[in-house]
């Protein structure tokens, strides 16, 4: 235990040497790594969900905790280890921020007629929507999020802040309605998230108490946002799941076992759960699978399925198939976990390798943004995308990164190019 909170003091200490507006970045992908990956033990400790920790023992659960305490402190060496690049940049031309508009402009109706389709459709719930109703492209939505956030960019450095205001009100509406009809919270919660981490790159500062109340807000969104998802189509939306969760699994109804259950037990249990399962099955049960498992996943993350699927198998799909066979068999499943991706790839070590790699990558691409409008916008789509996929593995981490931000970003630098030349010809 001592070691594992020296460890997660380290982590943090290790942000201190670098830039202020990099160090509170590093600090919420931190968080994130935390609560996916703390929760478990946190309600293994309390006796929630008793029933799945009853083969895991109390030194595997302090070994969940140790173990992500080597990832934090790996991807704050990572942080410290990316050297600042000084370089020229630009904020972009009268043409560049035409190409963000039109880019903008092109997607959104994509994202409404989606969205019309499926309220008409007259699902009842989530998974009859998913059956029956036309499905919203992710892509569409999250190219939606991105250039919408390079022209929020421009009224925040040219200080437009009606322009500013209308587009975060506009936006923040439809990912609202996609949240209150369609059952999916990930739009409005990735906006807002990429919105704050923007702001605060394009100069923006906050005072501590507005700092500390925004952190409350988006660490505790997935809880309250869960009890409206659908509210406006679905037959029944049962507010009151909580307490007959509670009941369920046997738990007195207490305030203090409502919000470890509402707060650690839905959204972030289970990078933990898995950790746990590694952590009992490796390398016990099967041997560490190297870097073999890594490149499937990244083959994958940049090839289609169709040409992806007959050879490879991502960490995701392979772990679900061996220890979640029956969620599977019902086209469900239960994600999975970096930290426990890092694990099975090499045990410490790959959990070492793993999150110093991704804290090196990230922080270098950070140290770039400040730079150009491109690399702000970058950064803010890239956090989001980094934290949800501690739920995940890397193949969700590296094909979300390339769909959404590398993709959009070489659309718009055409687009520029395009304008460029034509009006120089």
């Amino acid at each position: 235990m001592i070691v594992a909170m020296l460890l997660a003091i380290l982590s943090v200490l290790l942000l201190v040497p670098i830039r202020p507006q990099n160090r509170l970045i590093n600090l919420i992908i931190l968080s994130g790594i935390a609560l996916y990956h703390f929760s478990a033990p946190i309600l293994f400790f309390n006796n929630i969900f008793e029933n799945l920790w009853r083969d895991y023992s109390v030194t595997q659960a302090w070994q969940v905790v140790y173990i992500t305490s080597v990832a934090l402190a790996a991807w704050g060496c990572g942080a410290l280890a990316a050297t600042p690049i000084k370089a020229a940049g630009h904020n972009g031309s009268a043409r560049f921020r035409l190409s963000a508009r039109i880019l903008a402009t092109s997607v959104l109706p994509l994202c409404l007629v989606g969205l019309l389709l499926a309220i008409i459709s007259g699902a009842s719930d989530k998974q009859d929507l998913q059956v029956q109703g036309p499905s919203v492209s992710q892509i569409s939505v999250y190219w939606l999020i991105f250039f919408a956030l390079l022209i929020v960019d421009e009224g925040i450095q040219q200080k437009k802040r009606q322009a500013v205001t209308l587009i975060i009100f506009g936006v923040g509406v439809l990912f609202l309605a996609y949240l209150l009809f369609l059952g999916q919270r990930g739009p409005l919660m990735r906006f807002v998230l990429s919105l704050f981490v923007l702001s605060f790159i394009s100069g923006i500062r906050f005072k501590p108490t507005t700092l500390a109340i925004l952190g409350i807000v988006l660490l505790s969104a997935p809880t309250y946002l869960q009890f409206v998802k659908g509210l406006l189509l679905f037959d029944e939306v049962d507010v009151g799941s909580m307490f007959g969760l509670l009941d369920l699994i046997g738990i007195d109804n207490t305030v203090k076992n409502i919000v470890l259950l509402q707060f650690f037990g839905t959204e972030f249990r289970t990078g933990g759960q898995n950790l746990f399962i590694a952590i009992a099955n490796f390398p016990s049960n099967y041997e560490y699978l190297g870097v073999t498992q890594l490149s499937s996943n990244l083959s994958r993350a940049m090839l289609p399925g169709f040409l992806f699927d007959p050879f490879f198998q991502t960490s995701l799909i392979w772990f679900n198939a061996e220890f979640y066979p029956d969620l599977v068999a019902r086209g469900g499943g239960a994600g999975m976990s970096l930290v426990a991706e890092g694990y099975m790839a090499g045990g410490i070590p790959g959990v070492l390798g793993y999150f110093f790699c991704f804290g090196l990558l990230f922080n270098a691409i950070l140290n770039l943004s400040s730079f150009s409008r491109l690399g702000r916008v970058t950064v803010s789509m890239l956090v989001p995308i980094v934290i949800f996929a501690m739920r995940a593995d890397t193949t969700n981490l590296f094909s979300q990164s390339f769909k959404f931000v590398v993709v959009p970003v070489l659309i718009t630098l055409c687009l520029h190019e395009i304008f460029r030349v034509r009006k120089n010809s």
